[in-house]
């Protein structure tokens, strides 16, 4: 499990067991990899809660983010779940999770921004149970469009833990 309190400071060991995607932008002709807002995603869980984590490039992420005016995590699985979060460059953005383009009632996803980018919603709220299938993808915005996706093809991969998560781990 990860111990993670969502305060937006980066904390080594809170991750150190957490997945890890570096961040790269492909543009132009041979796919030529170009620097983005973003430098890695860390992702990973705790018995009730899917985490992630996004660090900026060379800097604090609130000073490096002024130009994203929202975040946001788009799901595949569970399918037509979003969060977006506004003003991400702020030390309290806001979020909300939508499932097919409609709010969440009574919805709650807790989130951060200091030196790092840090995010948790509750499994429940995603409607998951047990080895459900999680696939996502994390996506900043400027002015509506999308500047940076984090992985830039595919998805984010896991499934949600079971509750002796922990003791299988350390029996592998």
């Amino acid at each position: 499990w990860l111990q993670v309190k969502v305060n937006g400071r980066r904390t080594y060991f809170e991750w150190i067991n957490a997945g890890h995607c570096v961040c790269q932008t492909a543009t132009g002709a041979m796919a030529m990899v170009q620097e983005g807002l973003l430098a890695d995603l860390y992702f990973g869980f705790d018995q009730d809660r899917l985490l992630v984590r996004l660090d900026a490039q060379s800097g604090p992420f609130r000073e490096r983010i002024l130009e994203a005016h929202a975040l946001r995590v788009v799901f595949f699985q569970p399918e037509g779940f979003e969060i977006r979060v506004t003003d991400p460059g702020q030390k309290r953005p806001r979020a909300r999770i939508y499932l097919d383009e409609t709010p969440v009632a009574r919805s709650r996803v807790d989130v951060a921004a200091d030196l790092v980018f840090e995010l948790a919603v509750p499994w429940r709220t995603l409607g998951v149970a047990t080895d459900d299938p999680v696939q996502f993808y994390v996506e900043l915005l400027e002015n509506g469009d999308s500047i940076q996706r984090v992985p830039h093809e595919g998805a984010i991969e896991t499934s949600v833990p079971s509750p002796d998560y922990e003791l299988v781990m350390w029996q592998v």
